[in-house]
């Protein structure tokens, strides 16, 4: 399945950072691994494995905590030429949200860029702790929580959290412990679905 995963998402790649269009691609992406949660967290490391892409807990840099190389002498190190590194440090939610930016990045920007064509040329994008400017980084950031907590199962999830507890702060932790993700993420992510 090398590229016929990205070929059902043609169409990627434009520079326009639509949030609509980001959580639409990230359900495609749910849908097309068939890997759509119903009762428990997304399953980040299956759905980069059917990209062809291995997640490894690595020794990074503190201020750059995740990494994606595709090509260049990637297989000489992992023995794989497409993987996604995620700082051993981290706690496992902050792994999964780094996997799934990482993976944004390949889905958005590598297959697109004729220049990767060529096997020997290395492609890697770091994740850098505290500059998300760019558009690049925001679409990264908004697809990782759009594909870790889908929305419609979100919404479903916070009314239970709501029915059972109305205190914002067990909202947020129960958010936070069913998609298994930050708990800055669950903020975010509420403002993203609630406006």
């Amino acid at each position: 399945m090398k590229y016929g995963l990205l070929e059902d998402l043609k169409g990627v790649h434009s520079r326009v950072y639509s949030p609509a269009e980001i959580e639409t691609k990230a359900c495609t992406v749910l849908s097309a691994t068939d890997l759509y949660p119903q009762r428990s967290a997304v399953p980040i490391v299956k759905i980069a494995d059917r990209f062809e892409i291995d997640v490894y807990e690595y020794e990074l840099e503190e201020d750059f905590p995740g990494d994606i190389r595709v090509n260049g002498d990637t297989a000489k190190y992992f023995d794989r030429d497409r993987v996604i590194l995620v700082s051993a440090r981290e706690d496992i939610f902050r792994k999964r949200f780094l996997a799934a930016h990482e993976l944004a990045h390949y889905i958005y920007e590598f297959p697109w860029d004729p220049s990767y064509k060529n096997p020997s040329l290395l492609f890697s994008d770091k994740y850098h702790k505290d500059h998300h400017e760019t558009l690049e980084e925001k679409r990264a950031n908004r697809f990782a929580a759009a594909i870790l907590m889908p929305k419609d199962l979100f919404v479903n999830q916070y009314h239970i959290a709501r029915n059972e507890d109305g205190n914002e702060m067990f909202i947020m932790m129960y958010l936070s412990r069913f998609f298994e993700v930050p708990i800055n993420s669950v903020e975010k992510r509420m403002m993203e679905v609630f406006g």
